[in-house]
């Protein structure tokens, strides 16, 4: 009984703390951090410069922080952006564009992506990580969607790390492309970017780089530096098609990850066959339901080989066809190294279809809600459009942290209907009104009742 009670008290003040560190999150807060990492990257410049290392990152992410739409409009800032940009993003000197594009250029993103790391411990802290853990049947995961989006495209520009597109007219494009991988959950609104690998052309090689090299570099990269996670809540990797081959799942399972992949008819034939094989001699299982009038029937078998080349290699294999109340069916496939029960597949079902989420939720919004994540803020000659584009998903980062532990934050938000009528609002307040912080900003926009600034 004392042993419980001490459980209970222990349960109680844990509660507590993570309550009261999820009421520090702030967008301030965040900012402070952000500056804080880059003023501890070492500047290899020499010792007469203008402009610190720290406050040319620093405007990088102001820019999308605030959803400028272009280097040249955030280079053309007022007295009274000059003076906000410093009070609210700490930026003692705002450089031009020219500078910021050459400066950044030299610089690599990898401090960027210890940034996300680093605010993964914040979600453990604030208690916010428990409630992304999902369970499968009695087991926990947290859930990490992964897969690639175009950040640059050009005809003309381009540079030894390029990714290549040959077209029958004879033309090339030239683009740079990137793997993410994010924190998501079925029935939760943000995702939360973990580490992002650019998928370019390496270093003296001819041959375009691809998702699956990105990929396993990606993955063990997260395997080491967040194992500690991982050691105490697995992570549950999900991912489309092209993903469901051998060398890549069994990189995962080596790395200590769970999957759901999908599938294919076209691509996996070998997988399809077998399955209807099984399926004739009644060798498979099935679970059907009925709920809110749409019909769900899971079909699934355990311990299948994914081809014919390696039959050792095993997966578990499960078909979901969902009927809608006008009779449409949509039908979904996977395959999984979670062994597959009727207490499983609805929970394995919903973690599968998470993976559109990373889509959605993270490259949508990046590109049509305010972020503008295709446009051009420039290419350089070295780095410059890859740490351009972890610098947007930085701030992206922010925003989702904040927006789901910042009731100042949600306070401004309910003024307004979408994302993007939030974000001018914010812009316009910075670009007219003297700003000690982004907390004034989000009060003067909560106190509103109308608000007309378009």
């Amino acid at each position: 009984m004392a042993k419980n009670k001490q459980n209970l008290v222990a349960l109680v003040m844990g509660k507590k703390k993570q309550e009261a560190a999820r009421a520090a999150i702030s967008m301030d807060t965040e900012l402070a951090k952000a500056r804080k990492l880059f003023e501890n990257i070492a500047d290899p410049r020499a010792g007469n410069i203008v402009y610190r290392l720290s406050d040319t990152f620093m405007s990088g992410l102001a820019m999308f922080s605030l959803k400028y739409d272009s280097l040249l409009n955030f280079d053309q800032q007022t007295a009274m952006e000059r003076a906000n940009l410093k009070a609210v993003y700490g930026v003692e000197g705002v450089c031009s564009d020219t500078h910021l594009r050459r400066t950044l250029d030299e610089q690599r993103p990898d401090p960027i992506r210890d940034f996300f790391l680093d605010r993964f411990k914040d979600f453990e802290r604030t208690g916010l990580l428990s409630e992304y853990e999902y369970k499968i049947g009695t087991d926990k995961y947290l859930i990490v969607s992964a897969d690639s989006v175009q950040h640059f495209s050009s005809k003309k520009i381009k540079c030894d790390c390029c990714l290549e597109k040959k077209h029958r007219d004879g033309s090339t494009t030239y683009h740079h492309n990137m793997l993410c991988a994010a924190l998501v959950h079925p029935d939760r609104r943000e995702v939360f970017v973990m580490d992002s690998e650019a998928i370019q052309r390496q270093d003296g090689a001819h041959k375009n780089d691809c998702e699956l090299n990105a990929a396993k570099r990606l993955l063990t990269r997260m395997g080491s530096e967040y194992g500690d996670f991982s050691n105490a809540c697995p992570f549950l990797i999900v991912e489309d098609a092209l993903y469901a081959n051998v060398p890549h799942l069994r990189h995962l399972q080596n790395q200590g990850y769970s999957y759901i992949v999908n599938v294919k008819p076209d691509s996996h034939k070998t997988l399809f066959k077998h399955f209807e094989s099984r399926r004739q001699r009644k060798q498979t299982k099935i679970y059907t339901m009925a709920q809110d009038g749409v019909q769900h029937r899971f079909e699934w078998i355990n311990d299948v080989p994914l081809n014919n080349s390696d039959g050792q290699f095993r997966v578990n294999y499960l078909s979901y066809e969902q009927t809608d109340a006008k009779g449409k069916k949509t039908i979904f496939s996977w395959v999984t190294n979670i062994n597959l029960r009727r207490n499983r597949v609805w929970a394995v079902m919903k973690a599968g279809r998470s993976r559109w989420k990373i889509e959605n939720e993270t490259f949508n919004t990046l590109k049509n809600l305010g972020y503008r994540f295709e446009h051009n803020y420039g290419h350089g000659e070295d780095h410059l459009s890859v740490t351009l584009a972890h610098l947007m998903l930085m701030a992206f980062n922010i925003d989702q942290f904040v927006q789901a532990c910042s009731t100042l934050f949600q306070e401004a938000q309910k003024q307004f209907r979408t994302k993007v009528r939030l974000w001018q609002a914010i812009k316009a307040v910075f670009q007219t009104i003297r700003c000690t912080s982004m907390a004034f900003i989000y009060r003067y926009i909560a106190g509103l009742n109308e608000v007309r600034l378009i």
